[in-house]
Order: C-alpha cells, then structure tokens, then sequence
C-alpha cells in the first residue's frame, strides 16, 4: 500500500502514539521479513515480499506480490506481545477473520485475510496508491466542499462498521488514506479489538489528541466515540489545527473532560456558515448523549448540510420536505441579433452563456435552478435562507448587466443581456424527472415565471427589480422607479411596482446608526416622566415613595424607567435594579435578595468566608439585632452555617416574622449610609414585572410602603394589568397607568426610530401605526425590522404587503440553518402554539426520549425556544412570537393539517394524570386540521363552557365560529338537532353580552322558530321551546308569542310530551296576562301547573344558563295571577312552592326569575319591606354570579320601594337610572307596568305634570304592544293625579273607566283599588251614601275566601262610611291621601 511513511515515524501529526505505540514498547516487534523472502500460504511461498511501506505502533507493513491471486497487497505484521501455542494461535485467526470478512466497504482499506508467519499473525490487506489525510493537512487547511466530501466517505465507511458493532477507536489522519481520485479509505479498523484478543491488556485505546471525553475517563466506549474523532477531523480539515493545540498529557485531558465545550471553527475561520458550526457542535459535544449517536446520523446531517450549502442534482438530502420559503430570483436573458448565427455557433454561444452566467450567480451565492436556450435562472435562499439573500441577488444582477462584454461576437452581433429580480414565497421540493420525489430541486409558484417577465421588460444591459425585491434592498442600491406593470399571473392580472436597478451605493453599515442613537426613543411619555422626576426629587429632600408602573407587555415601562435611572445616576445617587420572573415566583424574596447582594457587595464567586465578612460589614451600623440579623440573612442567602454563631431557635412563623422585619430594615436604614452631595442620602430601587412577584416579595412589599415616609429611599415597580394589589390608597404609594400611545405618538415614534436612515413614507408610517396598535415594544420590532434590511432612498411609497418580505427574511434567517430534525420539531411546535410541553412534542414527533431533549437543548441554545420551566413539567416556548410565525407559515398545508390533526387528538386523550385541554384549544386544532365535525363538537363545548364561567364575549366567538363551520359541512352532514344546539346556546351568549332587543338576537330567534318543529330530538326540543319561552317572555311580541304557544301545545300533544305542553301552556298564560286578560291566564297557567307537575317524579333535564324551568315559572306567574285575581292566600302558597322548586333545582336562572315575579306580587301588595329584601337579594344575586342584569327590573322597583319607604329622592333616582338601562337596551316586555310604578312615585313625590306624562306613555305602550294588564291602574293613577290638577272634575271618569276595564279584565285588586279611589272623592265631595253603595255592591260580588290589601282597606272604609250618622269630613285634606295607606298607619 503505497502510503507515506507514517507508521514509521513514531510520532507524527496526531501528537503522541497511539495505544499501539504503548503495545510496541511493552512487547517485541515481530520477525521481519526482508525482500525477495516468500511467506504465508499452504507452501509458505505465496507472498513474495517487494519492500518496506512502513512501520507502526503494532508492527511493520510490507509490499507483497500475491503469487497466487497475482496481484499486489500490503501485509501488516502485528506484535502480539505475548508467546502462543498453535492452539489459542489457530483461534484467534479464525475469530479474526469472522471480524475482518464483516468489513466490505469501498471507504474502509479492505483485508483479504488473516494468517501467521513465525508465530505472529499478519493481515493481508489491498495495497493502496495516494496519501494519507495527515500528509494533505501539512500543506494546509482544505477547502470547505472538499472537506465535506472527505466527511461523508469517512462516515459512510464509520456507519458501514458501526451497522456490524464494530467501533474504530483510533480514527485520525495517519488512519485516513486519500486515493488519487479524492476517494477515501479508512484504515486500522478493529485494530483495538485485534489487540485486545491478542492479549493486550492496555485499558485504553486511541490517540490522545483524538480521543473523546469518554475515553480519557476510560468509560465504555461506542459508536460516539468515532463521530467524536470524525468531527475532530472535520474541525482539522477545516483549520488546519485541532481545537486544543496542547501537547502537555494531562493538560490536553483536562481540557477534553472539561464542561466547557470545544473551541468555535468560526473563531478560527469566521467565513465558515453557520450550519457548519452547528454541525461540529453536535459532533463535539462533551457529553455522548448530545453527540451524533452513530455515523449513520451523522452522515445524514452531513449530507443535509452539504445540499443546503450547494444543491446538487447528485446528491440529493436523504430527507428533504417540501415547504414554504422566501427566495430571491435572477433571471439573465440573452437577447441580440441571434438570427445572424449558425445552428451550431449559437449553440455553442449559448453554453457559454450559461456557464458565464452561472458562474456569476453561484459565486454570489445562488444555486442555478435553469439553464435553457437564451436564459439562466438563479435562486438565492433556496437551499439555506441567509439574512442577506436579497442584496446579493441584487449585486448579482448588477454584474450579470454586463456580462455582455464576455461573450464572444457581442459588439458585431450587437448581444445584451437583460436581467430581472424577483423577490416572494415559494414551495421548494425536490423532484426526479419521472416525477417521483427524488433528486431535482422543484420551485413551486409564480415567481420563477414573474422573474422571466420581469427579465423581458427590461432594457438592454439593465435588470429590473420588483417591488418586493426593492423594498429588500431600498438604500443600499441606486434605482429608479418605473411605476406599476402589470403581469398575468396563473391567478390572473397582478399589478407590480418595477424599479431599475442602476449602481450599487457606497456600503455602510446598517445598524450603525441604531446603537449610536442608543435607547429607543421616548415618545409620549412627558408626564409621566415629569411625575416620576418629582417624586423622585420629593425622594431626595427624606419623603420615601413606592412607584407603581402599570401597564401591558412592551407598552414602555422598561424604557419610561431607564429614562428616570439615567437620570437618577447622573446626579451621582446609587440605582439598583431586579426582575422578577414566572419560574421564580415561588422563590421567596428572590428579586429583594438580589437588591441586597448588590448593595452589601456581596459577590457570587466570592468564598463563602470572604461573603460572611462583606455581610456582616454592610450590617454593621444598622442598628440591627446581632447575630439575628445576620443569621437570618446569611441563610436567606445560602451561606454555609457558622460554628461561631449561635443556632437560629425560631419556630416558622417568628423567623418568617422577623425575616421580614430583617429586610425591611435593612432597605429602610441603607440610604442614610450612601453619600449624597448637598442632602440626605438616597436610593432609587428598581423592581420590573412584579406580576410574578412570589408572595413574600409582595409582603415585604407593602410592608415598605408602610414605613417609608421619612425615608430616602424610592422604591419603582412596575407589573402588568392582571396583577391585582389590596394595597388600598396610601400617601406614599403612587401607581401610574401607562396607556397605548396614541396615532400621532406612533407615528411619530416610526419617524423617531428611523431618524436619517430613513424618509418613511406616510403610506409606510400609516402601516406601522396600523399593525403596531400604539404598543411601543411592537412599533419598535417591526419598525426596525424594516429599517435594518430596507432603508429607503425616498423612491415611491411601498405597497402595505411587501413589509413583512423583509422579515421573513431576517426570521427564515435563524430557522433556516437548523437541521431538518430541528427544523420539524420547530414546525410541530409552531402548529402547537407559542409554547408547548415536552411531553406534547414527544408525543407529536414519537422521537426517542434522548434525541428529543438533544435537539430541544440545541433548539434553545440557538436562541429560538426559551426552556420555560425547570420542574416535572417542562415546557419551552417561541422566543418571539414572530419566530412561531415563520415556522408556521413555512410549511405546507397539508402538513399543517396533518399535524394539527395529530396534535387535536392527543389533546382530546391526554393520558392518566394529565391536565384536560380547553375545548376551545382542541377545536382550534380541529378547525386547522380541516376536519369540521369534531371542530363543531368541541368548539360547541368550549362555548357551553364559557358561558357557564360567564365568559359571555369567549362564548359568542366559541360558538360563532361553530355555526360558521356548520354551514360549511356538505348538506347530508347539516343535521337540524345539531343546529338548533348551536343556536340556542349561541342565542344565551349574544343575549348575556347584547340584550334581547339587538337585531341579531331576534333573527336568530326567528331562525330557532323555523327549525324547532322539524325536530324529533324530544330533550333537544323542550330545551328549544324552554328557549323560546325565555325570549318572547323578555322581548315580547304578542301576536307571535300567542301564535308560538299554539304550536308549542299543539307539537306536546302530537308528540304526548307533558314538558311541551306545560312550556306551551306557560307561555300562553304569561301572553294573556301580559295583554290584561287574567282569566285566561288563570286558566291556561292552571294547564302548564298540571302538565308539568306531572313529571314531577322524574330527574329534571339539564338547563342551559339562560334556560328557565316551567314548573317554577308557571308556580310563580300563576302566584301573580291570583294576586291580581285577589286571592293573595293561594298566590302567596303557589310562590313559596316556586321558591321550594327553584332551590331544589340550584339553577341560578329559574331562581332570578322566579325572585322577578315575586318582586312583581310584592309590590303589587304593597308590601315595601319585603321588596326591599327581595329587589336586594336579586341584585346581589347578578353581581356575585357575574350574571348581565341589563333587563333587570330590579332597579326600578327597589327605586319605588323606597319612595314608599320614606326616601323619596334616593328612590326616584335609582327608579329613573332603571328605565333608563332598560330604554338602552331595548327592553319592551313590562314597559306600560314600569311607567306606573314611576307615575306612583311621581304622585307620592308630587311630581303631577310629569306623573301624567308617564301615564299617557304607559298606555301609549299598551295600546302599540298589546300590554294591557295595567290600563285599569294607568287610568287609576291619571284621576288621582288629576285631582291635583285644574282639572280634577276629570278624576271621577278615569276611575270609572278604571274599574270598567278591572272588572272587564277579571283584574279584582285592580277594580277595588280604583273603585277605592273613586269612594274616596265621593266622600271627601260629601256623598258618603254613593261611595257606600258604590263599595257595597262591589264587595257583595266578590266571592268568599278573597284576601288582598285593597280588600282589607275596603272592608275598613266601609266600615267607616256604615258608622250611624258619620258624615265625612271634608276639611281635613286627606282626599290627597292614598286610601289604602291605612294599613300602613
């Protein structure tokens, strides 16, 4: 084998001997065969010895002619080190030649066989041409594509033995022949493993300078420790060095086993991409279970980031997947007077036109996607997006424009080039010419054609650029703008802004200016920073203050606090600043710890002693308790216990107690230490997102603000909305709400940020302000975004869509350099959401559970997930929301929806132990994943859901995005059951968070009427109809309601379902009362009673949240009834029976409405106190279950309570608040009985003119709505307040026309209240006889067993009028009394 004399020279390029160099001076070499000498063989004269190759750690090599094979081999005599008998001889040979014959591989040296001469075995290997890798390497570093190929053929030739178990041990350049034709073979394989059999007792094998960790500890050792060696030899072929240039023995080891990992190759060779360091972090990571786990893995990394750095047709990705990407596209079109050409001249003009070309786009970094007739096609960013893909697309073009002048015959032919560059989206795969996935590189799109076009639109020696490509570029190049073009896209006509490209400027650097300008600008913050700066000076002159800063994430209170620090530390006063964190939010005192440690000096890496002595030195002075402070300190921060200090004896409770009191102090006391020039001292304390504060921060907290009054000390926090401090007011506590900024503030911070680098056009400006909603941290991302890659040179204004071309250049950037492994963990972690567990992405990517958390790790370490907990859950999560984005985005759909599939289904079985996932998250998945039925479901439980917690505006979206899937299922999937579900509980939803007088509540109710009889669901249909009970009671419309009543009774008995027909019967009943015909409601009420007790033995169906049950409501309603029917005994025994249903029930609903209409009874009996109660329980009832009361009466009859009661004005304002709620939302059913409860009041408040007004509307309302049950009172109430009017002579009519419409109605309490009235003028106008007789006759009509107030007033009265010879007094004014206010007195 003709290789150099490495073996012979001891020592060499890979410092030190290796394992075989120990063996060779422990054990003698073996006899050595001289020239000319014939050995081996059944004769012993086989191999004729040619000459020495060399001679190494195990022995010598030698050039041998195989006589019988007549062929040229080298043999590798070995030193056994030991003496054999022919026996253990024989044995081992044959083993050997087991382990030998597994190795056939075209990049491992092949051994033909194995045999002795003189007692020492040899092996019979090919003999090779060419040079070993060390001796290539001493001429210098190699090139990266030429590494790379060394690379794959050493793995190829690794995974071949490592797929036999068999390990190298000793890889390193002497074991690495390079053939002529650049081939490699690997030498010495399963030498270790020989010497070991032959008796070799060496417990460790390899070289030292390419051994891995696990050998120096001498550890098993595995296929780990080739890929360990492999990638010392990439990072040598690369370098020309090794990572540790030590050649001290134990030095070198220390270095190896270290934790700190290997050495960056781009510190060495800045010019490396990425990816490649990327790849030899993996390969030399310290610990084995981060490294590539076999040569196999390795290669395909390898082969992943050899494509990814230069396509190739040859050697295709062994996984490519085909997704979205950004790209940049050059097209160079030859164009001329090609006519003038012969077939084959123009033919061969052609070629090198396409080489020319080709070569100016790959050395600008593209790979050439096609070279057809007279155009090239060159793609930047296919294989591996880099931030600058963009500008060197364009400086390509700009040298293709004169790529002309090198092609032969161009000035007599009079050849130009045109060139277009074209900058969008693409789908890249990768395809063989039959179409089966394979090697081509395939963009999928309009762009590859839009770049051809663009290529024929430009003028000769010129390039054109779109507007996508020039937004890219914008400032670093010269262009003109030539307005919109349009070009017929395969989705039709697309107008597009073309620029000529005309020289490239001056370079300059593009976020040079955005440090010099330092922080961000303030931008409408003046304020609140002069409130900050006085406090702050208040602070300086002994007046202590807590600070609070609120307000969301990125609104600026970082920034508003860096403002007031600088300034603070300009005037030479000491700032010191924490933050808390989430996974620290159990930690107790972590952020305070860290004020303490700044402000004592207390150094981390300091011993232990030497902290010890800097605490109680900063102690000192304080005044505090010795040595209990300092204990107590001392453990808060870890400190080793002291044996001179006494032990802590505090029981739990007293040492958290006097902990607290420890750090308080200390905080309090320390600013009148600190020196401060003319004054006091003073402290300026910094504590940001105190929103994940743990609670002992928090105590200490409040304890401070307690104490800080004659303090210098200023303490500024700052948290986010959702944290809810009990702090109350405090003279010393100042919180300050940060709000969004407002247009003109936006934009003017868009302007601010950009400064010089750019004229921002208004179009731009109106965008940012536009996408950035006023929050700074947003204005400043994406304003910058822009900025750094696309400056503008003041050229037209931009389109709104091309902005984010630029980002997902910059994010593609950072996901693009991952391997593919990583890149698809990215991808699934992106359809989870922004963070994610573990366990989720196990599950998802059914990865191992040591290659996930490898490539979780070098995911975090790569700066894209942030490692969000440390306990037994661990989660990660997005960097940037904008990261999770591009990830997303970058996959097909197809692949979306296949993962979001997966990802729905291991939410809906989370497995034993596990945390259920919100429906709403499962159906997003769904509603992703495309698949509608199981979306629907779940979308339908998360809206349920919602509305049972009262998150009403949640549970609108949950379910309206429901029934927008369902009118997308195919019509034999479009069941009516499962849209009327969706209905009515959408139908709760949008009356909870609008009320029921909004259009589309009444349409949707209308749709309900459409579909509910077509329903055969029984269940499904009572709740339908309990539904629509609800609606028509709180939105009445009377004739429909009637209508609707009939159809619900008529659909109960068709289907014999009592439910139905006492819901049917319900209504009907509430109708006809509501219309003023109690008789009938008597009636019909009395139907619903009997229908629905008759199922009173059976478990009731599950209500909905705004879905009342019937036999409580037609208990209480019937109650009312008889009320007003006057017998108040019967009605008072019917209310405490719904009262009994609607707790035994607990539904919150049932109950209110039940509590409404006995609210109603009660006032109605005048019975003040007890609506007092009641209207108070109600109320308390919507505000502790968060349940919308913008229909509630209660307002209104607790203000009428109370103008009885004697608070007259308290009263009638909450009585006008009422009506005015109810007027807002649109809220009709009741309104005639509301307007006599506040013409009541206005009687009693004296209020005439404005009682009669409410009057005349309350039977306007009746007489528009068909509400006639309070004509009778309205008409009461007009004479009453007439009589204090001019015209009282009108009074008598309106009380008979009271009772008129009483006793037509059947309305008795009614009737005897107006006819009350009546009798009440007669006698104060001296015609006690008529009012008697008037009495007398209405009283004998009554029947026996009636009980009402205004019966037992008339009793009363008349007993007065019967008194022998009472005549009334006319002159004592009491006609201006009310005459049932006796039972009052």
């Amino acid at each position: 084998m003709s290789r150099s004399d490495d073996d012979s020279q001891g020592t060499g390029s890979d410092f030190g001997d290796s394992f075989l160099h120990e063996v060779l001076e422990s054990f003698p070499l073996p006899p050595i065969p001289q020239p000319g000498e014939r050995l081996g063989g059944t004769d012993g004269r086989r191999f004729e010895i040619l000459g020495k190759l060399g001679r190494g750690g195990m022995g010598l090599v030698v050039r041998a002619r195989d006589e019988l094979l007549q062929r040229i081999v080298a043999l590798k005599f070995i030193s056994p080190g030991r003496e054999f008998t022919q026996e253990s001889l024989d044995r081992v040979l044959q083993d050997e030649a087991q382990l030998v014959a597994q190795l056939d591989h075209e990049n491992i040296v092949r051994i033909f066989d194995v045999s002795e001469w003189k007692g020492s075995p040899f092996l019979i290997m090919e003999c090779l041409e060419g040079q070993s890798l060390s001796e290539l390497l001493r001429r210098g570093p190699l090139e990266l594509p030429r590494t790379l190929r060394i690379l794959d053929d050493i793995t190829a030739g690794l995974a071949h033995a490592h797929s036999r178990h068999i390990i190298h041990r000793d890889l390193k350049p002497s074991n690495v022949f390079v053939l002529p034709d650049g081939r490699v073979k690997l030498l010495d394989f399963g030498l270790a493993l020989l010497v070991s059999s032959l008796g070799s007792t060496q417990a460790r094998s390899g070289t030292p300078a390419f051994m891995a960790p696990e050998q120096w500890r001498g550890q098993p050792q595995d296929m780990r420790t080739d890929t360990w060696a492999a990638g010392l030899l990439l990072y040598e072929m690369l370098t020309g060095e090794l990572p540790y240039s030590i050649k001290e023995y134990r030095a070198l080891r220390e270095q190896v086993v270290s934790s700190e990992p290997v050495p960056s190759v781009r510190g060495r060779r800045p010019d490396l991409p990425e990816p490649v360091e990327r790849f030899l972090a993996r390969a030399l990571a310290k610990e084995p279970a981060r490294r590539f786990q076999s040569a196999l893995e390795m290669r395909e990394w390898l082969r992943e980031l050899e494509w990814s750095l230069a396509p190739s047709d040859e050697l295709p990705p062994p996984r490519f997947i085909s997704h979205r990407r950004q790209v940049s596209l050059v097209c160079c079109r030859l164009s001329g007077s090609l006519v003038s050409f012969e077939p084959e001249d123009l033919s061969d003009l052609q070629a090198t036109f396409h080489q020319a070309s080709a070569r100016i786009l790959e050395r600008h970094g593209a790979w050439v996607a096609l070279r057809m007739g007279d155009e090239v096609l060159g793609c930047f960013g296919c294989s591996l997006a880099r931030e600058d893909d963009v500008l060197c697309a364009v400086r390509a073009a700009l040298v293709l424009t004169r790529l002309a002048e090198e092609l032969p015959q161009a000035a007599e032919t009079g050849l130009t080039v045109q060139v277009g560059v074209h900058t969008d989206m693409v789908v890249l795969d990768v395809f063989n010419p039959s179409g089966v996935q394979g090697h081509t590189p395939s963009i999928q799109g309009d762009a590859p054609r839009m770049t051809i076009w663009l290529a024929g639109q430009a003028a000769p020696h010129t390039a054109l650029l779109s507007e996508n490509t020039w937004q890219g570029v914008r400032g670093n190049f010269v262009t003109e703008p030539l307005g919109q073009r349009v070009f017929s896209s395969s989705r039709g006509a697309v107008r597009l802004g073309v620029h000529r490209l005309v020289a490239e400027r001056l370079e300059t650097t593009r976020f040079g200016r955005a440090r010099s300008r330092g922080l961000t600008p303030l931008v409408g913050r003046s304020a609140e920073l002069r409130q900050l700066l006085a406090r702050w000076e208040r602070t300086r002159q002994g007046e202590g203050a807590v600070l609070l800063l609120s307000g969301e994430a990125g609104i600026g209170k970082s920034r508003l606090i860096q403002e007031l620090c600088e300034h603070v530390e300009a005037e030479g006063v000491s700032c010191v600043s924490s933050q808390c964190w989430p996974q620290l939010s159990r930690s107790a005192f972590h952020p305070v710890l860290e004020w303490v440690v700044h402000l004592l000096g207390l150094a981390p890496e300091d011993p232990p002693a030497r902290r010890w002595a800097c605490l109680e030195e900063g102690l000192g002075g304080l005044e505090l308790p010795h040595p209990e402070a300092l204990l107590l300190l001392g453990q808060l921060l870890g400190l080793p216990l002291r044996e001179d200090l006494p032990p802590l004896l505090l029981s739990p409770e007293l040492q958290r107690e006097r902990t607290l009191e420890t750090l308080a102090s200390v905080l309090l006391r320390l600013p009148a230490r600190i020196p401060q020039k003319g004054g006091p001292g003073a402290l300026l304390l910094v504590l940001e997102d105190l929103h994940w504060a743990d609670p002992s921060t928090l105590q200490l907290l409040s304890l401070l603000r307690e104490r800080i009054e004659r303090v210098g000390l200023c303490v500024l926090l700052s948290t986010r909305p959702e944290l809810r401090l009990s702090w109350g007011s405090h003279p010393h506590f100042h919180p300050l709400m940060l709000e969004r900024l407002e247009t003109d503030e936006t934009a003017e911070m868009v302007r601010r940020l950009a400064g010089n680098q750019a004229d921002l056009s208004a179009r731009t400006v109106e965008f940012l302000v536009k996408q950035t909603e006023g929050n700074p941290l947003y204005v400043e991302e994406l304003t910058r975004m822009v900025l750094s890659r696309a400056p503008s040179d003041g050229g037209a204004p931009p389109e709104e869509g091309p902005l984010p071309v630029t980002l997902q250049e910059l994010l593609l950037a950072r996901l693009d350099p991952l391997p593919q492994e990583q890149k698809e963990l990215a991808w699934m972690g992106a359809v989870m959401g922004r963070s994610f567990t573990r366990g989720q992405l196990a599950s998802l990517s059914e990865r191992e559970e040591g290659s996930l958390d490898r490539e979780l790790e070098e995911l975090v370490e790569a700066g894209l997930l942030l490692h969000k907990s440390e306990g037994p859950v661990p989660r990660y999560e997005f960097r940037h929301a904008l990261i999770r984005e591009a990830a997303y985005e970058s996959q097909l759909k197809s692949r979306r929806q296949r993962y979001h599939h997966r990802f729905a289904a291991l939410l809906e079985n989370p497995g034993v132990g596990c945390t259920a996932a919100p429906p709403e998250l499962i159906a997003h998945h769904y509603t992703q994943a495309g698949e509608l039925e199981p979306a629907i479901r779940y979308w339908t439980q998360a809206g349920e859901l919602a509305l049972r917690r009262s998150a009403f505006e949640e549970s609108v979206s949950h379910l309206e995005m429901a029934l927008r899937l369902f009118q997308r299922l195919p019509g034999a999937a479009r069941k009516v059951e499962e849209e009327l579900r969706l209905l009515v509980l959408l139908g709760q939803a949008l009356i909870t968070t609008r009320s029921y007088a909004v259009p589309e509540v009444e349409r949707l109710y209308a749709h309900i009427t459409e579909l509910f009889q077509e329903v055969k669901d029984i269940p499904l249909l009572i709740a339908v109809c309990r539904h629509l009970f609800n609606q028509n009671l709180m939105r009445l419309n009377v004739p429909l309601a009637g209508k609707l009543a009939k159809q619900i009774v008529s659909l109960g008995q068709r289907v014999h379902e009592p439910q139905l027909l006492s819901i049917g019967w319900l209504l009907g009943g509430i109708n006809q009362l509501i219309q003023g015909n109690p008789i009938e409601a008597q009636q019909q009420l009395g139907e619903a009673l009997a229908y629905g007790g008759s199922g009173l033995e059976r478990e009731p169906q599950a209500l909905g949240m705004l879905e009342p049950e019937p036999l409580a409501m037609a208990l209480a309603y019937q109650a009312l009834t008889l009320t007003i029917r006057g017998e108040q005994p019967k009605g008072q025994q019917l209310l405490e029976a719904a009262f009994q249903r609607s707790e035994w029930l607990s539904h919150l609903y049932t109950h209110i409405l039940t509590s409404h209409a006995a609210c109603i009874l009660y006032q109605m009996r005048f019975d003040v106190h007890r609506l007092l109660e009641m209207t108070e329980q109600v109320i308390s009832m919507y505000e502790q279950n968060q349940f919308p009361s913008r229909e509630s009466w209660m307002p209104a009859l607790r203000g009428w309570a109370l103008v009885w009661a004697g608070k007259r004005d308290e009263g009638y304002a909450l009585l006008l608040a009422g009506l005015k709620e109810l007027s807002q939302v649109g809220s009709e059913t009741g309104r005639p009985y509301l307007l006599c409860l506040l013409a009541d009041a206005r009687l009693r408040i004296g209020l005439i003119a404005e009682g009669l007004a409410a009057v005349s509307e309350g039977l306007a309302w009746g007489e528009r709505t068909q509400q006639h049950m309070e004509d009778a009172e309205l008409h009461r109430l007009r004479g009453e307040l007439l009589l204090r009017t001019e015209e009282a002579a009108q009074a008598p009519a309106e009380f008979h026309e009271a009772m008129r419409l009483a006793r037509q109605s059947g309305a008795r309490c009614m009737e005897l209240r107006a006819c009350l009235s009546l009798c009440h003028l007669l006698r104060a106008q001296g015609l006690g006889r008529e009012a008697r007789r008037l009495l007398e006759e209405l009283l004998d009509s009554l029947p026996p067993g009636l009980d009402s107030p205004e019966l037992r007033v008339a009793r009363v009265v008349l007993g007065r009028l019967q008194e022998a010879h009472a005549e009334p007094d006319v002159s004592d004014g009491s006609v201006f009394d009310t005459p049932w206010d006796v039972q009052h007195s």
